[in-house]
């Protein structure tokens, strides 16, 4: 399953979320998800530095990815996250998700 979010920044003075994550997050992300190889996640950056992209490209297991997204280390960054961003006017788009049942692809937009 792929997801991509962006977010964009009002100028780029103000860092990202994503450089201001804890080292205990990054280390749970990383051994539990990335290494075990479930998750790989590109981040890429727009020309002007305003708008960052992350892509993450997951298994095919829903509950694995749930577990991660109702894991409490996970809902807590959640949090700080969006708290960060609403202080510093960077806006967060939906999520596109895109995936395959039986051959089918789906997509669609959650928030």
């Amino acid at each position: 399953m792929k997801f991509t979010r962006t977010y964009t920044r009002p100028s780029t003075d103000i860092p990202f979320h994503i450089d201001s994550r804890p080292q205990s997050v990054s280390d749970f992300y990383r051994t539990d998800y990335v290494e075990p190889g479930y998750l790989t996640e590109e981040i890429t950056y727009s020309d002007d530095g305003l708008i960052m992209t992350i892509v993450q490209n997951w298994v095919d297991n829903p509950e694995l990815i749930m577990g991660w997204m109702n894991h409490p280390i996970t809902v807590e960054w959640f949090r700080q996250r969006d708290q960060y961003n609403d202080q510093n006017g960077i806006i967060k788009s939906p999520a596109r998700y895109e995936y395959t049942i039986n051959g089918k692809a789906m997509q669609g937009v959650a928030p």
